[in-house]
């Protein structure tokens, strides 16, 4: 299995090509676009990724580039294809998706991206971390 350094972080799309937050900020009522973006990979053929959201947040659905096939489960499992070749070398930062979560009423809540499988180009499998995220509905 070909092990490949990974930084898995959220960024929010106001800060783009910056450090994410400490807490991701949602408003009651509204919905927020984080995209899910992996840095060091050799390219990306396919994930499937289980996503949860824990406290006055839902996910109420996903954004892949289109293009990219996918589908998304009643339980939150994303599968995604890359059938344009759009994470491809020699980029460094591929953005897979964007989560869209909806704040359902104010206090903390968590966002948690858990890999069930990720491969590079070739096929090979990718070690990626279960990943958890702060937000504050407000």
């Amino acid at each position: 299995m070909k092990v490949v350094a990974l930084l898995l972080s959220l960024l929010l799309l106001a800060c783009a090509g910056g450090p994410p937050p400490d807490v991701y900020a949602v408003s009651v009522g509204k919905e927020a676009r984080i995209p899910v973006v992996l840095s060091g990979a050799e390219g990306v053929s396919g994930f499937t990724l289980k996503l949860s959201a824990s406290g006055p947040a839902r996910i109420s659905g996903v954004y892949l580039t289109p293009g990219i096939g996918y589908t998304m489960s009643e339980d939150k499992v994303v599968s995604a294809v890359d059938l344009r070749h759009y994470w491809e070398p020699p980029e460094q930062d591929y953005t897979l998706l964007r989560i869209l979560v909806t704040g359902v009423s104010p206090g903390p809540a968590s966002l948690v991206v858990e890999p069930l499988r990720v491969d590079d180009d070739g096929g090979h499998p990718i070690a990626m971390p279960r990943m958890e995220f702060s937000l504050e509905v407000r």
